[in-house]
């Protein structure tokens, strides 16, 4: 396939041949042109694949493209197979019968229909890393696969539901102008705290989604967000630091890996960053506003290049708040064990549910209080009012070499604590049972 190339580009500025180009990129110019549109962005053929610096500058302005563009055209059905755009096959006729269901004073009509006759979302394409950005900000994309589909802001449709698909609903949001909408934020009296939270908890649920994603180089971890991420400055106007944002520090730091990890992490970022992994993540308790204790004195990061949202080659923390060493030498984990008491690994444990922790240290970010919830876990489904334990919540570290209060992350911790605990909590012991945030000493400690 012809790329751009510091070899070819005066040629390819006269002219490009056609017919030597993949019949996916042939068809995207005869859609341009029967769209009457005037530009085609086609990476190969507008970046200069052997030139680090025109990629660098680029990969940066990617997100302006993206959100300037016309639509987005994603050709689905070439993702593993030699075709164009325009697949011959063609879906049969799909009845879509209705459905009356009634119960006591109560009916509705509803349609029925399997899952893969309306969802695009199982499209291979969709779990690349770098297409997450391109489908948020483009303003539309259209699916080319074996049935178009259509994504906006507005709507999702195909030609099985042409009307918009009925009763879609999905975590991520198919548009940055719906992930940038907070609830409230056009009321006079809501205070401007409550919206930060809101647009900070969204950033987090995007980057857990991002995370299941797939990347050929896990050194494209923070450009291929890049994008998105300057979106949403312009509502935050915080300071970047390799994914996370000052602002919401220290809670930010309570990510967690959700799945095993598989073979050997290259590190791209500091170990406190959840793109220093390449795995599932999620987050502790962010919609619970725990009681902060630690404080951010400096963060740092050391930059690539002239992205402050690319690439990085280190960064710390300095913070100040309670250590404590762990006392037992190993970590056990149990599939399926009752206990909230959770010490989420970065790299997980061994095949029995071990691990050393041996010379490792508690760090205490925030504490929950107990609070009492709804609940319906009774036999007879009745909703009734339950306790729920208060909670130490912080980061797991290890020393660095022989340095002094320098870590390194190693992974997150979640300890149910008080008399709300349940018989197989109480089987643990909290490093932070109990404190005295008035007369115990800080500790000042640096995390890269």
């Amino acid at each position: 396939m012809p790329t751009l190339l510091r070899l070819n580009l005066e040629q390819f500025r006269h002219e490009i041949d056609r017919a030597s180009l993949p019949l996916v990129f042939q068809d995207a110019i005869d859609y341009a042109k029967r769209a009457k549109l005037r530009y085609l962005w086609i990476d190969a053929l507008c970046i200069i694949q052997d030139d680090e610096e025109d990629l660098s500058r680029e990969i940066s302005a990617m997100g302006n493209i993206y959100s300037n563009a016309h639509c987005n055209i994603v050709a689905a059905a070439a993702a593993d197979r030699p075709v164009g755009l325009f697949a011959k096959g063609r879906l049969p006729h799909i009845p879509r019968p209705t459905i009356e269901f009634q119960r006591k004073d109560f009916s509705c009509h509803c349609q029925a229909f399997t899952r893969d006759t309306m969802s695009h979302n199982d499209i291979k394409l969709l779990r690349r890393g770098w297409v997450l950005q391109e489908r948020l900000l483009s303003p539309r994309s259209i699916y080319f696969d074996d049935q178009l589909t259509w994504e906006c802001s507005e709507l999702v449709a195909n030609e099985i539901f042409p009307e918009g698909l009925p009763g879609f609903r999905e975590e991520t949001p198919f548009k940055i102008q719906n992930l940038l909408k907070v609830n409230d934020i056009e009321c006079p009296s809501c205070q401007v705290v409550h919206v930060e939270r809101q647009m900070y908890d969204q950033w987090y649920k995007l980057v857990s989604t991002y995370m299941s994603c797939q990347l050929t180089y896990e050194d494209d971890t923070l450009p291929a967000i890049s994008g998105l991420a300057k979106r949403f400055n312009k509502i935050l106007n915080d300071e970047y630091l390799a994914g996370l944002w000052k602002q919401d520090l220290p809670l930010a730091l309570l990510w967690f890996r959700k799945t095993s990890p598989k073979g050997k992490l290259k590190r791209t970022a500091p170990s406190w960053s959840w793109a220093s992994t390449r795995w599932e993540i999620d987050h502790v308790f962010r919609l619970e506003s725990p009681t902060i204790v630690a404080e951010i004195i400096e963060a740092k990061i050391e930059y690539q290049g002239a992205d402050i949202y690319g690439k990085v080659t280190g960064g710390y923390l300095r913070m100040s708040g309670y250590l404590r060493p762990v006392k037992d030498t190993t970590s056990t984990w149990e599939m399926g064990c009752p206990s909230e008491f959770r010490e989420w690994f970065d790299d997980g444990y061994s095949k029995r549910g071990k691990r050393s922790v041996k010379g490792a240290f508690y760090f205490l970010l925030a504490y929950r209080p107990a609070t009492q919830v709804l609940s319906y876990c009774n036999p007879k489904k009745q909703k009734t009012v339950v306790w729920e334990p208060a909670r130490s919540l912080g980061l797991i570290l290890e020393l660095v070499g022989d340095q002094t209060d320098t870590y390194r992350r190693i992974g997150a911790f979640a300890h149910p604590l008080g008399k709300h605990r349940s018989e197989e909590d109480a089987k643990f012991v909290s490093a932070f049972s109990s404190i005295c945030t008035h007369c115990e000493v800080r500790r000042e400690i640096t995390i890269i």
